[in-house]
């Protein structure tokens, strides 16, 4: 099965917000980015775990460690993660798009298919949103 996070691309990747009240947090998100960027997802989800202790209600954070739990097929506890993130800020095309992955790879193509079409929805121009939707509809045998 092939990966389809784009998730080691920087530009790919949610920046955390740059607020001073939480500098220290958001220094410890870019750690956490820097340490998931370069594959280490087991340091990279320790980091953003300690986040949520913090801050249990920040968004980046739980899409990343959602997308980890995915990552190292962790499928449905990443698919939970990637959702509630998703109940903190509906409006992210990455998250809609990891959440599609989630639930194509649990099998369920009617839900990714609709993750994926909120996040091109959000993000016309998200290219990967757009391969994964055509797979899924590949898959069941849609048209396009």
């Amino acid at each position: 099965m092939s990966r389809r996070f784009p998730i080691v691309r920087r530009e790919n990747l949610p920046q955390p917000a740059r607020t001073p009240a939480s500098s220290p947090l958001q220094a410890k998100l870019k750690q956490g980015v820097a340490l998931h960027q370069k594959g280490k997802l087991a340091d990279a989800e320790r980091i953003f775990t300690e986040v949520l202790k913090q801050q249990p209600n920040n968004f980046d954070a739980m899409h990343l460690l959602g997308v980890i739990a995915v990552q190292s097929r962790r499928t449905q506890r990443g698919v939970e993660l990637i959702s509630k993130a998703i109940g903190f800020n509906a409006k992210s095309a990455l998250a809609h798009n990891n959440l599609g992955n989630g639930l194509r790879d649990l099998k369920r193509p009617e839900d990714a298919l609709a993750s994926y079409d909120r996040a091109i929805a959000l993000k016309p121009d998200l290219a990967n949103a757009h391969s994964n939707r055509g797979a899924v509809l590949q898959k069941l045998k849609r048209r396009f």
